[in-house]
């Protein structure tokens, strides 16, 4: 009988060791500690068979908590530090946008539209809306797209990222809503506005501070007395942003490290 021990793991993008998930589904399945996980080969195909059906009830159930909240990934920026457009950025194999989407979709079942300029391909499922408001606005021209876009499909509210920050939190959104209706990202004392969710009966109040002059997202987050979130445990480098070709390098060092595991 084969009594060789092998390291037993899911693909990295299904489930990652030591996440809650693995801990949760392994912990179904076996008694003993997740950590490491090791089975004998003569078990693997019943252990896989049974860590599979666990993990698809777990699957189904984390994606019927997850809020129809309607995310917009604001990517219309001039990105003059950066020298191109950052949408279509790839870091690892994905673009920064395809980053943004696939991170969104983990948290909301909502629809998601990227306000871009320049995105040569909407990936499956994914609207592309530019901005209403002329002139030189700054990403108050992304977030009046994004309550427009929402409130045009009958939400009241929704959920908008910047296409920069590939590593932000696996619990943004569910924080960002129990602080609601109008909330953003908090980190290390340092705001991060365009990581919030607003309030759709908003718009017009944002119309009338754009054309009274308001061009600061921080401005705005005063304006619309808008919660701020802090987020003390999350990785240091998960509000990271990328604005130069330099700090995408860096974000391709962070990937590589943390590639496999929570990041």
């Amino acid at each position: 009988m084969d009594t060789r021990q092998d390291d037993f793991s899911f693909p990295a993008k299904i489930l990652t060791v030591r996440s809650p998930a693995f801990v949760e589904v392994v912990s179904e399945v076996s008694n003993a500690a997740p950590d490491p996980i090791r089975f004998s080969n003569r078990h693997d195909d019943d252990i896989a068979r049974r860590l599979d059906n666990a993990l698809q009830r777990h699957m189904r159930t984390t994606d019927s908590q997850k809020p129809d909240l309607p995310c917009v990934i604001i990517a219309g920026g001039m990105s003059k530090r950066f020298g191109r457009a950052k949408a279509e950025a790839l870091l690892g194999e994905k673009t920064l946008t395809e980053h943004m989407i696939d991170r969104a979709r983990t948290q909301t079942n909502g629809p998601i539209a990227v306000n871009a300029k320049h995105v040569p391909k909407a990936p499956e499922g994914v609207s592309i809306i530019t901005d209403v408001l002329s002139g030189e606005i700054g990403p108050l021209a992304g977030l009046h797209a994004a309550l427009s876009w929402a409130k045009d499909r009958g939400h009241s509210s929704v959920f908008t990222t910047p296409v920069d920050t590939p590593f932000f939190p696996e619990n943004l959104v569910e924080r960002l809503i129990q602080s609601g209706p109008c909330a953003v990202a908090k980190f290390n004392d340092r705001l991060h506005p365009l990581f919030g969710i607003w309030d759709v009966a908003h718009l017009s109040v944002l119309e009338d501070a754009v054309r009274s002059g308001v061009r600061s997202m921080h401005d705005w987050v005063g304006l619309c007395a808008a919660n701020s979130v802090e987020f003390p445990d999350a990785p240091k480098h998960a509000f990271y942003n990328i604005n130069t070709p330099a700090q995408l390098e860096e974000a391709e060092r962070l990937l590589a490290l943390f590639s496999g595991h929570d990041r």
